[in-house]
């Protein structure tokens, strides 16, 4: 059950508060979770789908949990794997050193790869996948003029090698940053999803009301729910602006048709939007679209590193370009021809 709960997008909390639910209802009949509810996966799918039904906040929203704790914690641990990565493609070029600032590299790549994500997730939400897309791009451009002027500016101070081996202790203290972070820094989702199980323990157990109904937005505020609504429709990515825009229009008619608050008439406006029926064809053209993009600049920094090497696969780096371009081609080839 709480296998399904984490691969199907459902709040820690909201889990928690079914399971606890059906070990309430063991205890009082006698009788097994299996006897009472059947097969464990076809019942945490009905509870979904309760859920979609009713609009009840029991889903996680990616996009507007992002946060600047998200940017650091996931940037450190990005530029721990680049570094990994940087290791191999050194060894493989049989080139045992690098210019000292080639240390930085992993770093600046994780952080860039990072915040390009994390503003796709965003931007898509509250503008949408051209925009998303227009800003993702430009923060790779940009990203990549700044490490190569830094690496100019350092290239300039010194000329001192060292050995690739040394980006070992890189990635150890990136991965030490990670770990640093994620207990130094609050994650205040994740205070208020316990604080939601301890509220839903003091209970007897027997509703779900107290998880189902909270909500991070004031219910009361229409413009709030609707906002919420459209950067759901635009996140999933199976709806046009403008169909989004239509399914907008046709809740706040029908909420000004029968006088009601659409968070009376729809649940929670996440969830709705999840049981609206979209265009899945739609959603995989513009990931295959993402990553032709994304694949194109990876093919720009792999032929303009080539050119001012003089294509001399000694450098590691047009390897690691090399590997991610064929992997972005992979991936924009695989949602386009679905």
């Amino acid at each position: 059950m709480a296998q399904f709960f984490l691969t199907d997008g459902v709040r820690f909390s909201a889990g928690v508060n079914a399971l606890t639910h059906v070990a309430y209802e063991v205890g009082e009949t006698g009788r097994s979770a299996q006897e009472l509810h059947g097969d464990a996966t076809a019942w945490a799918q009905t509870q979904v789908q309760q859920w979609q039904g009713r609009g009840t906040d029991a889903f996680v929203n990616p996009a507007a949990d992002a946060n600047l704790r998200h940017f650091l914690i996931y940037g450190a641990i990005a530029s721990c794997v680049f570094a990994v990565l940087f290791i191999p493609g050194s060894w493989l070029s049989g080139n045992a050193g690098a210019h000292i600032s080639f240390l930085i590299a992993p770093v600046l790549m994780g952080f860039i790869a990072v915040a390009f994500s994390l503003a796709f997730q965003r931007l898509n939400a509250t503008r949408g996948f051209g925009t998303a897309t227009a800003a993702a791009t430009g923060i790779i451009i940009a990203g990549a003029a700044l490490t190569a002027l830094m690496f100019f500016q350092i290239q300039k101070l010194t000329d001192n090698t060292v050995s690739v081996w040394w980006l070992v202790p890189v990635a150890i203290a990136c991965a030490v940053l990670a770990w640093t972070l994620d207990r130094a820094l609050p994650d205040r989702h994740y205070q208020r999803e316990l604080a939601l199980i301890r509220t839903s323990l003091k209970t007897d157990g027997t509703s779900l009301e107290s998880i189902e109904k909270s909500s991070t937005f004031d219910p009361r505020d229409a413009g709030a729910w609707e906002t919420l609504f459209l950067g759901e429709l635009r996140s999933s990515g199976f709806f046009t602006e403008a169909s989004a825009q239509q399914e907008v229009s046709r809740v706040r008619g029908e909420s000004e048709r029968t006088h009601q608050h659409p968070y009376s008439l729809f649940g929670h406006p996440v969830t709705y939007a999840r049981s609206l029926p979209g265009n899945l064809n739609l959603k995989r053209k513009r990931l295959g679209i993402f990553f032709i993009v994304i694949c194109a600049l990876w093919a720009s920094l792999l032929a303009y590193s080539g050119v001012d090497n003089g294509w001399d696969w000694s450098s590691s780096e047009l390897y690691l370009y090399l590997v991610l371009m064929m992997i972005s081609a992979w991936r924009a080839a695989d949602y386009l021809r679905k």
